[in-house]
């Protein structure tokens, strides 16, 4: 049986996979998409350049999608530390300006799996380190 993450009140945030075979890396988790009805998206870590990449992604997930990001190890903290708000909060701060005039604008965004994979789980941080998180 196959629980989606309304289940118990919480999401799965993430998942690290650790496997040789990159087909089945990707499987899994689109297996899973189909069997709960749900979207999947995917990127590579290396597409993740800046907070700007993460924020599109997450902007356009529908709820409760998964969003598999493929060799997440590749990810630099930063971008890391993006997903925790995102992740824990269902929100994503975002900068906006430069300065003494910047400020600060805080996006929705809607319940979604994130699902990492990757060949070297000892290279991620803490913030993509397997764990479940509360979410409202």
């Amino acid at each position: 049986m196959i629980r989606t993450p309304e289940d118990d009140g919480r999401i799965q945030t993430p998942e690290i996979t650790p496997e040789d075979d990159a087909t089945e890396v990707t499987l899994r988790p689109q297996i899973l998409a189909g069997e709960l009805g749900v979207p999947f998206v995917q990127t590579a870590a290396p597409a993740l350049e800046r907070k700007g990449d993460v924020a599109a992604f997450l902007t356009a997930l529908e709820p409760r999608s998964i969003f598999f990001v493929d060799e997440i190890h590749r990810l630099s903290r930063v971008l890391e530390e993006t997903f925790y708000p995102a992740m824990e909060d269902g929100r994503l701060p975002i900068t906006v300006g430069v300065g003494a005039g910047a400020r600060v604008m805080t996006l929705d965004l809607p319940p979604f799996t994130l699902v990492g994979a990757t060949t070297r789980a000892g290279r991620c941080g803490p913030p993509a380190g397997p764990r479940r998180a509360p979410r409202p």
